[in-house]
């Protein structure tokens, strides 16, 4: 696992269609401030940013706007990071994500 860093980095390779989230410090300038979460949903960061998504979008063009994806990934202890495969997203049917807040 990674922990629970205060700041991670997030990677993007549209070349290889890969997606990483790695540990970061506040020195570094490309780093994203994770805010402690108060839900019960663990393990969830959430982030608003139009260039991101353009970015992912184009790691898999299959991907529609205003749909929700599941990406499971992989834990690399030794350099700190999580990385995922955009070619393996799996669209999140809306009444499912409803069921599970309930």
């Amino acid at each position: 696992m990674l922990g629970d860093p205060e700041y991670i980095q997030l990677l993007v390779n549209p070349d290889t269609h890969m997606i990483a989230v790695r540990k970061s410090v506040r020195q570094d300038y490309l780093a994203h401030h994770v805010r402690a979460c108060y839900s019960d949903i663990r393990n969830s960061y959430e982030l608003y940013s139009r260039e991101l998504l353009q970015t992912l979008k184009q790691t898999n063009a299959e991907l529609s706007n205003n749909r929700s994806y599941r990406i499971y990934g992989a834990i690399n202890k030794k350099e700190g990071l999580a990385s995922f495969s955009m070619q393996e997203c799996i669209l999140v049917d809306e009444s499912v994500r409803i069921g599970e807040i309930v």
